[in-house]
């Protein structure tokens, strides 16, 4: 339980409250260290997001009646052939 606290409450001065404040502390302790846990999660999760969106590739260009521009050329070389 003292590395919940550590850098935070002396162990000095925890070893003189009583137990049941410290549990109390224990518990919203823990509950913070979760919160920024789960905010980092999220921060993460966002920025892989954003990556992968930078790093998707972009859609064929549409072209006319929506034909992409690979089936124009394709089209055009087999009208050639």
């Amino acid at each position: 339980m003292a590395a919940l606290f550590k850098g935070l409450i002396p162990i000095e001065v925890l070893g003189q409250m009583p137990l049941p404040f410290v549990h109390i502390l224990r518990d919203q302790r823990i509950k913070q260290l979760e919160a920024k846990r789960r905010q980092n999660e999220i921060m993460t999760n966002r920025m892989s997001n954003q990556h992968n969106i930078i790093n998707q590739p972009s859609a064929p260009q549409q072209g006319v009646d929506g034909f992409d521009e690979s089936t124009i050329e394709q089209l055009i070389e087999d009208g050639l052939t």
